[in-house]
């Protein structure tokens, strides 16, 4: 039959994740040279407030963005599993 296969492909390495306590003005993720910054507006659900693609050829954007996540990362401390809501694994 002609239907779509899927496939589990196992990570070279799981993501790292950290929890910090700083207030959130964004939520930011990166890969590689790419970085996506989901601005928060008060009120209002972070699912319907703009959304930032920067890329490292950005120049000075990508360059606050990114001093912004490291000092945060910086003073994260890594998650745990007793971490998740149910105190088991997340």
């Amino acid at each position: 039959s002609g239907g779509v296969r899927a496939a589990a492909v196992p990570l070279a390495a799981a993501p790292a994740i950290r929890l910090h306590a700083t207030p959130r003005y964004n939520s930011i993720y990166r890969c590689a040279a790419d970085m996506l910054v989901n601005t928060h507006v008060y009120g209002i659900l972070a699912a319907y407030t703009p959304a930032l693609r920067l890329r490292r050829v950005d120049g000075v954007y990508y360059g606050t963005y990114l001093e912004s996540f490291e000092r945060v990362w910086a003073s994260a401390r890594p998650f745990a599993p007793q971490d998740s809501p149910d105190g088991g694994p997340a």
